[in-house]
Formats: structure tokens, sequence, C-alpha cells
């Protein structure tokens, strides 16, 4: 009998019943191509991809078959809240009452550590506390006012509202006593000016409300402010979540959970004492009493069906539920004991965690497996799989947009790689930008300061400046008052009001001044009165500065201050910072985490921002364990309050022995630990998590638009194409620690890192009111490659290091400060060892102690520097100071008791100036090739100068090799300029040196500013240019020597300085004829100003 096949349905005969049957072309032929065609030609067909959106949060995708998730597309969004910071309700003196009182409360809350409570005052039936910042409103722009409340006591309840226009702008009444809800009113038609919000609570005398996360929006459109009326209460909450002041979306994450949502049990949070794992999802349970507990936390989604089974189990499982909040909380009821093998269940509504239980409830003793456990979404039971999440990460990603939406910076996909279209950029105006005075005002000036990139100007509203408190600064309308500013193309024009900065009418800041207020100061008479308006000493004294915030009238400082203000950072503030539409759109790739498939069926999925990517660990050791983020830990804790902690790499790879616990302990809601005996010191640990405090982070993803492939053909071809693109591109984890540990990464912008080994801790981020707690630590936050100025500042101390910096490269400058160009025993390390750096480096102001390793030691590196140096303590075995195959300078410093005290070797040049020490073997000395140059004062030692293997000294023009002190019959000159000089742009200039300081044989000519040699040898020619202007990054400029009127040797070569106005150093040594004429000649590919100052010196030496 004819029957068909099992998949396609072709029709068949059977030869052995069927034979003798007539061959139909129609039913044998004609209709199973069809049916092939039916079936397989969907498969090889081209057909357009399905969209797949995505929103933030978690949710449930369902797909056809398995694909690749292709062409990821975010978009940009910027929150403004015009309430700037206050409305976190961190800082209790940032509101103010009206017939009422207010307080922090830390146990009801939403963000961050405490709410505000406020209580109705005696005798009222209503009362408020307002915001300090004041807010104004324009009648033709559209608001949304809304934040979280929680009844007290209140026979009324609690609402929001404008100073002054209860009636008009009051949100709706919160009365639950229960929880927080969200209060909010859409606002148009309103004109207010520099006023306060309420938060307002309305019953009897004494009654108490609750209030969080206060936010005040502009809405861009008539379109979205009508939306909203049709938006549930939790949908208008999602979209417009509380932020402090501006934020962009920053570091967006997608995460596909597996398809299995459990993870083997090695990974389980909690294994009682007799849990034996044979395998990674076998688990034997011998238990000696009942309820012997194992457990692990699983996010979930509200409402959603899940199931759980397992291939065998021979006692009990439960699952509990918990929401999300500032802690976990437990939700009742939970499942109940689960005797079965599978078990399907729904989640609450407001469940955020659910936590599986394997254990033994109704058997206190025995031995019992569980095995091949399996979470999955839906009602059915699948084969069981293990886990595999599956993630894309962005951590260095931010988005923008304007406040209508309708320009924003996109991310993007080609080729393979992610790209960023930006449109608007961020500009911190702090203190180390140069700024103009533009105008002075009566109570305000004006200041102007230069941007790189042309500013869009024809859209106003995309164009903001946060003030330091937080406050929006809009585009000045009126022009002619404070907290409003201007924008050119290529200028920004802010005014600063005289309460602000301090400064009287009459009063004209210097440049340096205006950089302090920048930094946080303000200025002030000595008796703390304010505006100044003299010029010195009156009977309110001379001036002073004292922090913007935070001044206790003893905190303020009589010399100009050059860095942040730490007080005025502890209260809150923060710089001035610009954000600005681009005239024209950049682009650039995007680094980024791996890559993502979404499987046959559903998917559990979560969109969302705030990822933090491998930032470095600082485990600490307490009881036998190392912890990460422990709240009674400070030191262990991360940079942000962590809700989960997804990983933790031990030198680039995925250490999974680490224990993840969720409790009261934690810094946040998640903290990890591993046992003693299984952590390596050595070893550089780091740890991806999520952000608790989204609201100091980013603005959420709205969200995500991507393609899924339809058929057989275009997965295919997806997957062909990826292939290709992964030989274009790094993929996940290998991009991120290649980046970490190979990759030399460069600097964007001059950097500034502070150092406090009192204050500091080594997970802060380095800034003036986080400092780190090491030197090293701060070393290690500096890229590779340094195109800009660096500086590290190092607060006094002893710092029990050694300081080691390794490869550094670039055309900037690396600066460690200690003491301000002095030499002292306040700033104390082991040692510094420079080897393999090209960059110019600069450490000043320390003592070293090391009794082992060379103080201060240079190796194959170019440019170092040791400047107010010190080291005394006795060590007859070593060096104070040792260049080895290194070009650098020694100046200023102080070095006794070793067994040299500054030595050059293996074809080092080395300038020693003003140094001075005792109880050395050896003061100075140079060996194997190198050369020693020494002005000015000199360490002693028993043997003063020494030379070994062809090495060459000089001392105050005594080239000791030759063991006389006839200096003035050999060849020696000093000379200097003493005007200064234009140089254009791609012309070979001389240098003119119009003075001589010293010219031995008379072989000089200053009108000429050209050198004679009158006897034939060897000689080492050194000096600087000093620029006053011209030069700057991407400025090339290269010095050389000329002999007899051709160039003749290239002295030095770069690419461009950090700085307008650098010193350039330059040595070599060359071998002239007599009579040979020597000159330097200078090319800049800019117009360049040579200053006065610049130096030549040259010595025959052999």
């Amino acid at each position: 009998m004819p029957s068909t096949t099992t998949n396609l349905g072709l029709y068949k005969k059977n030869p052995s019943t069927d034979g003798n049957d007539t061959f139909d072309i129609t039913t044998m032929l004609n209709d199973n191509w069809d049916r092939l065609d039916a079936q397989l030609g969907a498969q090889v067909a081209d057909v357009a991809p399905t969209a797949v959106n995505l929103v933030n949060g978690l949710q449930v995708v369902d797909v056809p078959q398995t694909a690749p998730l292709e062409n990821l597309r975010i978009t940009g969004r910027t929150l403004v809240n015009l309430l700037g910071r206050d409305g976190n309700c961190e800082d209790m003196s940032r509101w103010w009452d009206y017939q009422a009182t207010h307080a922090a409360d830390t146990t009801n809350f939403t963000n961050g550590k405490q709410g505000i409570k406020v209580t109705l005052a005696a005798s009222f039936t209503a009362g408020c506390a307002l915001t300090a910042v004041g807010v104004s409103l324009n009648p033709s722009k559209y608001y949304i006012l809304l934040g979280m409340i929680k009844n007290g006591n209140s026979s009324v309840g609690g609402s929001f509202s404008i100073s002054g226009q209860f009636a008009t702008t009051k949100t709706n009444i919160v009365s639950d006593s229960s929880k927080f809800n969200l209060a909010y009113k859409k606002l148009n038609g309103i004109t207010a000016l520099n006023v306060g919000v309420n938060f307002n609570v309305e019953g009897i005398a004494t009654q108490y409300a609750y209030a969080d996360e206060v936010r005040l929006y502009e809405i861009g459109t008539l379109t979205e402010y009508n939306a909203i009326d049709a938006m549930t209460a939790s949908q208008i909450a999602a979209k417009y979540p509380y932020v402090d002041d501006v934020k962009h979306v920053t570091a967006p994450y997608l995460i596909k959970f597996g398809e299995n949502l459990l993870p083997p049990f090695n990974e389980w949070l909690s294994l009682s004492s007799g849990t034996s794992i044979t395998e990674p999802y076998k688990m034997i349970l011998s238990t000696t009493a009942l309820d012997q507990d194992n457990y692990v936390d699983v996010v979930a989604i509200p409402n959603q069906t899940y199931t759980l089974s397992l291939l065998t189990m021979s006692q009990t499982m439960l699952v509990e539920y918990f929401k999300y909040g500032t802690t976990y909380s437990s939700i009742k009821p939970d499942s109940g004991v689960i005797t079965s093998s599978s078990t399907t269940f729904t989640t609450p509504s407001d469940a955020y965690i659910m936590r599986v239980h394997f254990y033994n409830h109704t058997l206190s003793i025995g031995s019992f497996t569980f095995d091949k456990p399996m979470l999955n979404l839906g009602s059915t039971a699948k084969p069981f799989k293990p886990r595999n999440d599956e993630t894309i990460a962005f951590p260095n990603l931010q988005l923008a947009s304007s406040t209508d939406g309708t320009v924003y910076d996109t991310l993007f996909k080609r080729d393979g790689k992610y790209f960023e279209e930006k449109r608007f950029k961020d500009i911190v105006l702090d203190g180390s930008l140069a700024y103009g005075i533009a105008t002075q005002e009566t109570g305000f000036k004006q200041f102007y300061v230069s941007i790189l990139n042309a500013v869009d100007t024809t859209v106003a509203t995309s164009n903001k400046i946060m003030k330091y408190d937080g406050k929006l600064i809009l585009i000045g309308v009126p022009a002619n008052v404070a907290d409003v500013f201007g924008i050119t193309s290529n200028n920004v024009y802010l005014s600063v009001s005289s309460a602000d900065s301090g400064w009287g009418d009459s009063y004209i800041p210097s440049t340096a001044e205006i950089q302090a207020y920048f930094n946080g100061w303000k200025m002030a008479h000595l008796n703390g009165t304010t505006p100044y308006t003299d010029t010195g000493a009156t009977s309110n004294g001379a001036k002073v500065w004292i922090p913007v915030l935070g001044f206790t009238g003893s905190n303020g400082s009589n010399i100009l201050p050059t860095t942040q203000s730490s007080a005025a950072i502890s209260k809150g503030w923060t710089p001035y910072k610009l954000t600005y539409q681009l005239a024209t759109p950049t682009f650039a790739e995007v680094q980024f985490e791996s890559g993502m498939s979404l499987h046959e069926g559903l998917n559990q999925i979560e969109l969302g921002q705030g990822l933090v990517v491998r930032e470095k660990a600082n485990p600490k050791f307490s009881g036998g364990y190392y912890i990460i983020n422990h709240i009674g830990v400070s030191s262990s804790q991360l940079r942000n309050r962590a809700s989960r902690i997804w990983a933790v790499y031990k030198n680039g790879r995925l250490d999974t022995a680490w224990l993840r616990y969720s409790d009261y302990s934690s810094y946040g809601l998640d903290r990890v630990s591993i046992a003693s005996s299984m952590f390596d010191p050595t070893a550089t640990y780091e740890v991806t998590y999520l952000a608790l405090d989204q609201y100091l982070i980013s603005a959420p993803v709205q969200a995500v638009t991507s393609e899924l492939a339809r058929n057989l053909k275009t997965v295919v071809n997806a997957l062909c194409t990826n292939q290709a693109d992964n030989e274009a591109r790094i993929a996940a984890n290998e991009l991120l620690a290649r980046q970490i540990y190979n990759v030399p990464q460069k600097t964007t912008a001059n950097m500034t890192l502070y150092v406090d080994t009192v204050n500091g801790a080594d997970n802060n981020d380095g800034s003036v009111g986080k400092p780190f707690k090491t030197i090293m630590v701060a070393i290690n936050n500096i890229p590779q490659i340094v195109n800009h100025t660096v500086t590290v500042n190092v607060a006094a101390g002893t710092y029990a290091e050694d300081v080691e910096l390794k490869g550094f490269c670039g055309r900037g400058r690396l600066l460690i400060n200690g003491a301000n160009n002095v030499v002292s025993d306040s700033y104390v390390v082991n040692r510094f060892f420079v080897v393999s750096c090209s960059l110019a480096i600069f450490i000043i102001g320390f003592k070293a102690t090391s009794t082992t390793l060379n103080n201060f030691h240079a190796q194959y590196s170019n440019h170092i520097v040791f400047d107010y140096c010190k080291t005394d303590v006795t060590a007859s075995t070593i060096y104070a100071v040792r260049y080895d195959s290194s070009l650098g300078r020694v100046s200023n410093g102080v070095f006794s008791n070793k067994y040299g005290a500054i030595t050059s070797s293996f074809s080092s040049n080395l300038y020693s100036q003003s140094n001075i020490g005792s109880g050395n073997i050896i003061g100075t000395e140079s060996a194997n090739g190198a050369s020693v140059s020494i002005f000015g004062t000199y360490p002693i030692g028993t043997t003063t100068f020494n030379t070994v293997n062809t090495g060459t000294l000089t001392t105050n023009s005594v080239l000791n090799p030759w063991g006389d002190n006839t200096y003035a019959s050999r060849s020696r000159l000093a000379a200097i300029n003493t005007a200064a000089q234009n140089i254009s742009a791609g012309i070979a200039t001389k240098v003119l040196y119009q003075s001589e300081n010293l010219d031995n044989l008379s072989e000089y000519d200053n009108g000429l500013s050209r050198f004679t040699v009158k006897n034939s040898g060897t000689y080492l020619i050194s000096g600087t240019l000093n620029f006053s202007s011209g030069m700057g990054t991407g400025v090339g400029c290269t010095i050389f020597v000329y002999a007899n009127g051709v160039a003749y040797k290239t002295l030095r070569a770069d690419n461009g300085s950090s700085s307008s106005a650098p010193m350039l150093n330059f040595v070599t040594q060359v071998n002239f004829a007599t009579g040979s004429y020597v000159e330097v000649y200078v090319v800049t590919s800019s117009a360049t100003v040579i200053a006065t100052n610049t130096t030549l010196d040259i010595t025959q030496i052999a």
C-alpha cells in the first residue's frame, strides 16, 4: 500500500504490494515536488528578518527558531532633573521648612540610604518641606512633577507641588501607609521663577509622611505630554525614573539567560556542610538533622510561569520569592514544600528574585541525591541543559539626546563591529581649563572658555550646563543675570554670581583665581566675609579662599588653591559640566563584550544600564576568607553599591571559586568571598557587577531594536557573516583581557589622580575627594600611552611600597608630585624604579628608604627627572640614584650614606644640578660609555668623582677623565638667549643664543649664533628649548645640529606636546674636525615662539 514520509509527507509506493500500479506523474512526481518546494523553499528563500524590540528590564521573547541576534541598535536619552540633586533626599540641608519640620529617615526610603520625613508643626493642618534649588517654569513648555510618597500617620496624606501654586500644581495625594506610591502631575501653562518644589503633608498637627526620589522633568513635545494620560503609574515611573541632575544612557547591557536558569551547584549561594558535588549538576546531601539547606537566587519576572524539574530528587525542594528594594524583602506565600521531581509555579506580581532550595525536610538522617536540575520558562519541563547565559555589554558607552528626543546619539552595528554616532559631547568645566573674563556686571561676572569641537547653536535646548550643586543652567534669557550661559560655535560664556564666587563687583580675578572657583573655592576676606572687594589687607583681612560648600570657619586657605576642594566635594560639590550638541556628528568604534543568539521558544532577557565590567577589586582578608564588597570593610568595597555581582575574574579569566552572598553585610545587595586557601595574593582580581544606585550613573535605556533571521538560509548567512567578522574584530572576553592586560590604552585628555595613605582607599576613583591609598594603584590607572599631562598628587605620609613605572610612552608627560619644590621627609616610599619608558617622567619631592635596592633608578628610559628627592638611610651596597641606558636629570636632591650617590652607566646621558650629600663611598660616577654633566653643587664621597670604562664626567667645567683642573684651556661653551624668537611653520630656523656665559677658547660668535671648533675631537652638545606659545598636541618639533651649514644630526624629534609651552631638552655626542662650525636649528609644524632662557652647552669630552 502507498504511504507518506514522516516529516514532509511525500507520497511513496510499496514495491512489494504496488509494483504493478501505473506510474502516475502527478501523484508520484509533481505533487511531491510541490511538497518539497513548499516545505524547503521557505527555508532557502531570501526573506526579511524578524524585528525584535526590547524594553528596559526583564522580559520574555518567544522566537520560532534559534538564530543570532543581529543589528542591535540603541538610541540615546538624556534626563535632566530640574531639581538637581536635592530630590535624592540624601542631604537634609537642601530642604527648607514651612509649617512643618523635616528630618532624614533611614528606614523609609526607595533610593540611596535615606528618605525625607516631614512632620506637621504644632497647630497646623498643612505644611511642607521645599527644595533649596529653585526652578523656573515657562508657561509654553510641558513638565511632569513626580516622586515617591509613603504616608506615615497623616489623616490625609502627602503630595508634591510647585511652591506658591499649590492648588494648580498639586499631584495626587498618597494616603497609603503600607508602601511607597508614585505621586505625579503634568504641568503646562505654569509660570514660576526660581521657586522650590514642596513635599506637602496634610492632616493634624504632629502627623507625618515620607518621600523620596523627587524629580521635575521638562517634556519635549506635546505628543509625549498627551501620551501620559494613557499610561499607568508603573509605566510613568519606568519612563521618568529618578536621576540626579543630568544623566545620559550609560553602560547599557543585554543579557539572555540560558534555557536552564539554574547555575551549576558550585555557584550556588549557600551549600550546607553535608553537601558533596560529584558533577557540576549533581549534588549528594548527607544529613544529620532536618532542613540542611542549599539554595541559589535567580532573577524572576513577575507573573511569569516557570517549571522546575530534576532527573533525580530523593528529598524536597522549595521556591521562595523576594521583591526588589534597597534590601531584599521576602514575599509570602512561597511555593511550599515540593516532594515531586517536577513542579510548575507562577511568580507573584512584585517578585524580583526567586530563591530555589534543595534540602531535606521530611527525613533528618540520610544521603539524598539531587541530579540535573532544570528551571525553565513555561509550564512544560524541558530536557536538561547546563546554563549558558549570553551577554552584550558596552561598559564605556554613553548615549545622550536632546530634551525633546528628536536628536540623539546612536549605537549601531556594521561589518561585525559596533559604532557610535555621537551628536552630543560632555565637557567638565573645572580648574584645568583656561578661562577669560568677558564682562563684569553688578552682582556677577561673565567668563568664557574655548571648546575644541564646533557647537550646533541652532538648537538651544540641546545645550545645557549643570552647576556644581546639580542645578541646571540654561541658555541665558535674560542675559544680564547670574547663572545663565551663552554659546557660540567654539566658545562658552557663563555668568557666576558674586555670592558664589566671592568676588566683589570691583575685583578683577586672575586666571588662576577663576580656575580656583571652578575647583570648588570662593574668595573671602580673612575673617570669612564675602564678597571680597579689596586688593590688600583691610579691617576684614587679606583675601583667602574657602570651600564653595562645606566651609567650617577653619578650612580655608591663604595660598591660592590649585586642586579641587575636598571639603566641597564631601558636601556634594561636583564640577560644572557642559553638554552640547555637535555641529557635525562623529563616528567611533565601540568596544563591547560577547555576542548573543536566542534559542527556540521562550527566552528570558534583561535590558538595562549601569553594568560595570571588570572593575579592579581589592580583596581583603577577614576571618579566614578574602572578601569583596563587604559593608563592614570599606577597603574591600566596590566603587558603586552592587545590586548583583555577575562574575569575578582572576588575571582576566573567570574565577568560579567565589561565593556570593545577598545579605545585610553587603555594600548594596551583593558581596563575594573566597577561602584563603584558594586566594592568590599575586593575582589581579576584577568584578563585573550591576550598580544599585542607578540614579547616580545613568538614564534608563528606553528601547532596543534588533533583528532575527527567519529561515534556514538567513540563519546560515548570519552565522557565516559573523564568522568572517570575527577575523576583523576581537571577540568577547579576549577583547577585554587584551584591553586590561596587553593592549596599551591612550589618554584622551589631561588627567589628575590623588593618593592619600591616611584618608584614601584603593577602591576609590582617585579623585580629590576619593583618593587612592597607594601610589601603585594610581600608576596602574594611567593608560600606557600618555599624549597629555598626567599628574599624580601624593599627600604626605609613608608609603611602604616600591613604585615601579614600566613601559609608558607617548607625547605627553607624567608628573608624580610629593613635596612642592622642597626636599622633605614627609613623603616617604621604599624606592622608585622607572624602566622602558620613552615618556617624559618627573618625580618630585620624595624620600626613599630602601636599603636593598637602588632608591631612584631609571633603566632603558628617556627623559626621567628626579627633582627635590632625598635618601639618607645608610646602605653601603646600593646607589641613591642610578641611570642605566637612560637620559635624564637629577636636581636639588640630598643623597647620603650610599655606595654611590649618583651613577650614570651603559651609555646614559645624565645632567646633575645642585645636588648635595655626604657619607657616600662614591659621590658621582660615570661608567661604561655614559656621561654625567654637573652644574652647581654635588654629593661628596670618599671618592667624589669616579669614571670607569670610558665613562665621562664634567663637573662645573672640569672634564674629569682628563685628570686635571685645567678646564680653561679646553673647549667649553655655555650660551643663552636673551630675547624671544618667532619660529615660522615648516621652516628650518636657526636658534639664536645672544649671550655667552662661558666661552673658554673664544669659539662662539654670538652675532651669528655659531660655534667654530678649534680642536678636533668628541663634543657633548646639550641644551633646552623653552617655548612660550604655539606648541600643543599634534604640533611636531625637530631639533638639529647643523655642521658647516647643513643638517648633521637630529637631536630630538617628537609629534607634539600636551603643553602649549613645554621645555624640550636635547643632548648628543658628535665628532668635529678643526674649523667646523656648529649651529642649532629647529623646525615646528605650526608657528611657535621660543621664550628667553633657552640654553646651549658645548663641551669637548675627548
